[in-house]
């Protein structure tokens, strides 16, 4: 089961989301392995709650989600309205890079510590949630700032969580 600590401080809109045992039907996962993915680098739990977490607080402007660790991913969701063909390999890599030299590019900063990258494009906005060892990539639909700071706190709780089993 599911630690509750996962629900302290998370934004009260967010925290039905993360109730244990229960799994909403209409969040569909990608069941479908991709090319250059590996399944199941994640456990069932917590794929099933960085799905439903970003599902929450998006609703329908969640386009997908890629879970992802130095070495693999796995695309966790991906709206039905959209073609699986982008090229996650070389996505992934890029943003795992792109952590990497912003978190020591502004180390000294007087804007504080590094905490989650958004990105526009002209079909939609990629958020980047990550730590040491493991992110995820959430794109979407416009939404608000303060959205992408609290599905960004919220993803990134879960996987100090998560970090915190090993």
């Amino acid at each position: 089961m599911r630690n509750s600590a996962v629900l302290v401080g998370l934004s009260p809109r967010l925290r039905p989301a993360i109730v244990v045992g229960i799994w909403n039907p209409e969040i569909k996962r990608v069941a479908r392995l991709r090319s250059g993915m590996t399944r199941n680098i994640l456990s069932e739990d917590l794929a099933d709650a960085i799905v439903t977490t970003a599902r929450t607080a998006t609703g329908d402007s969640l386009r997908s989600v890629t879970y992802f660790t130095r070495a693999n991913f796995e695309q966790l969701y991906l709206r039905d309205d959209l073609e699986q063909d982008a090229d996650l390999n070389d996505f992934v890599g890029h943003e795992w890079q792109g952590y990497k030299q912003t978190k020591n590019a502004y180390q000294e900063s007087e804007l504080g510590d590094y905490r989650f990258t958004v990105r526009a494009f002209s079909n939609g906005y990629l958020v980047r949630a990550t730590t040491e060892r493991q992110g995820v990539l959430i794109t979407t639909d416009g939404l608000t700032m303060q959205s992408y700071e609290e599905i960004a706190e919220a993803i990134e709780r879960l996987l100090r969580e998560e970090s915190g089993k090993e």
